[in-house]
């Protein structure tokens, strides 16, 4: 087995980047204004709007500082919000089409995926329909130094920690690798857990990680800073292939970034990393009664627009008319309360 960190050395890692996790969640949390835990606003009622949030990273769990926001505007029209969790999208996604909950946070590319029966997607539901856009969610590829890894290609014949398979994390991987040109097939993938997959790399267990998760995520990032590993990027072809792959097999969900230095410390000075990424989505189904959708439509919307800034993908937005003209250029079709 390859020597990895010590695990005197790994404990010491996670113990630190928990405080890590907190006070950069202390900070989304003055911000934003006066937290409450979600589970505060989990009880259900006659007068629910029930929405599934999927989390599974520290930056979901810090996006969950906007709930109560929407919960108060919510109450101005006799509305409350009950929150449910899942850790996997596909499942969220299966309780909407199961009129369970009324909505759910999910990647754009795991809702499209469903709506338009895409290969991989566990069922299809064509009454799928999307609220806001919420938050950036990059595929996050990180290596040890020594595995030799460049590019997503040079990850064929690697020992790669990848999601849980099945899951919705785990099809947004697939995509993109495959997209970008790489032979899944050659990709020795050991499936696990966020945490489960960087505590096996920082153990030599593992070549590389990749996982998705929205930008920017204290965790990993954190990970990959302190353990001095490295955040590989896509070269200019694998970008290329993905874009105009993307086009013709998913719709234009997926998207291509460059990180340097001024996004995360720890890349070299002068450096471009190019990423892949999708939006993290509010979406509902046309199913669920009209005035369920308008509200939260409406409260979400708002709350999004007073918080653009703070959230990645949403730092030029300015009004709901930049946010209705955002959702009018995706490809999974808008909900009629968004658009009246």
């Amino acid at each position: 087995m390859a020597t990895g960190a010590p695990a005197l050395f790994r404990g010491s890692l996670i113990a630190g980047l928990a405080v890590l996790v907190l006070v950069v969640a202390g900070a989304f949390q003055a911000a934003l204004g006066t937290y409450r835990p979600p589970s505060e606003l989990s009880a259900s009622g006659p007068q629910s709007i029930r929405v599934g949030a999927t989390i599974v990273s520290a930056f979901e769990l810090t996006l969950m500082n906007l709930a109560p926001q929407v919960d108060v505007r919510l109450a101005r029209t006799g509305w409350h919000l009950a929150l449910k969790f899942y850790d996997d999208p596909f499942k969220a996604l299966k309780d909407l089409d199961d009129l369970k909950v009324d909505a759910a946070l999910v990647p754009l590319d795991n809702a499209y995926a469903v709506y338009a029966g895409v290969a991989g997607a566990p069922f299809k539901s064509t009454h799928i329909r999307l609220l806001a856009p919420v938050f950036k969610e990059v595929v996050y590829v990180l290596a040890r130094p020594s595995a030799g890894v460049t590019s997503l290609k040079a990850l064929e014949g690697k020992k790669v920690a990848v999601p849980p398979a099945g899951t919705g994390q785990m099809f947004t991987v697939e995509k993109v690798l495959k997209l970008a040109g790489v032979d899944t097939g050659k990709v020795r993938f050991v499936h696990a857990k966020l945490t489960e997959g960087l505590a096996k790399l920082l153990d030599g267990e593992v070549d590389a990680a990749v996982y998705p998760s929205g930008w920017p995520d204290p965790l990993i990032l954190g990970v990959a800073e302190k353990a001095k590993l490295t955040l590989v990027g896509m070269t200019k072809e694998e970008a290329q292939r993905l874009r105009s792959g993307a086009i013709s097999q998913m719709g234009g969900v997926y998207y291509v970034d460059r990180l340097t230095r001024a996004d995360a410390p720890f890349i070299p000075e002068g450096v471009e990393i190019r990423v892949a990424w999708t939006w993290a989505v509010l979406v509902s189904s046309a199913l669920v009664q009209t005035e369920k959708a308008q509200a939260l439509a409406q409260a979400s919307l708002q709350v999004l627009v007073a918080n653009a800034k703070l959230l990645p993908g949403l730092s030029e937005v300015k009004s709901l008319e930049d946010l209705q003209a955002l959702i009018l250029a995706m490809p999974l079709r808008p909900h009629a309360a968004v658009v009246r």
